[in-house]
């Protein structure tokens, strides 16, 4: 995976958010996101213990549609893709003609279409491999990263949290299962995750309200912070 200079780091929505709550900034996955807001070892011990709010825009999004869709990428990813039931995903690489990785691609199936997720600094290159292989397939690329804004909020109490904000039970989810709900008045995909085996979620907003982003970001730390019990605890992980 290609490395990210100053030149190329890219900025979230979320960017002039971090600023403002003293964040300073570092590049990930070739995005500029906070290593800590002044306490970084209090951050740690509040995501550890409680919920921490994760910026998670660091994400491409790639849709596909047409009848082929599902043999196309079946056939160019290393996991099962013909079997994936609609709701559910999956983690598969994509690999050159030499067996080496070019990218780590999260693939999610839907009625309509598949949607691909993997990092926005390999974006164009990833477009363009994902393209090269569609020759005589009946499949459409679409790049919607623009689209799309991701947060997720990870931590033992990020269950509770998530029930309280979208009436969503994800301890019932599948791993990487995607279910729509609402957060306040703005739609999202939840999809499920859960680092070290405890389960947490990434919402993501696939209605074109990238704009809306810092207010859902506002109203995701104010039930954080009392979840946590604490103060500023929006980490990066």
């Amino acid at each position: 995976m290609e490395m990210a200079t100053p030149a190329t780091t890219l900025n979230t929505p979320l960017s002039a958010v971090h600023l403002a709550a003293g964040a300073k900034m570092g590049t990930w996955f070739g995005c500029a996101l906070p290593d800590y807001f002044g306490d970084a070892a209090a951050e740690y011990r509040n995501a550890r213990d409680t919920v921490a709010l994760i910026d998670k825009n660091y994400r491409a999004y790639l849709s596909f549609t047409g009848p082929d869709r599902v043999r196309y990428l079946n056939a160019i990813l290393t996991n099962n893709i013909k079997d994936l039931p609609a709701g559910q995903g999956i983690v598969s690489l994509l690999l050159n003609p030499q067996g080496h990785i070019l990218a780590e691609i999260e693939t999610y199936a839907f009625a309509d279409r598949l949607l691909c997720v993997s990092y926005a600094m390999i974006r164009e290159r990833l477009v363009e491999w994902l393209d090269k292989y569609i020759i005589m397939d009946d499949v459409t690329l679409t790049d919607e990263t623009p689209r799309y804004g991701s947060l997720a909020l990870e931590g033992p109490k990020a269950a509770a949290l998530v029930q309280e904000v979208a009436g969503a039970d994800i301890t019932k989810y599948e791993e990487l299962s995607s279910h729509r709900r609402a957060v306040g008045s703005i739609p999202c995909l939840i999809v499920k995750r859960s680092p070290g085996g405890v389960p947490g979620a990434e919402l993501a907003d696939p209605f074109g309200c990238g704009s809306l982003e810092p207010r859902r970001a506002d109203g995701l730390r104010g039930s954080e912070r009392a979840a946590a019990g604490a103060g500023n605890s929006v980490v990066r992980l």
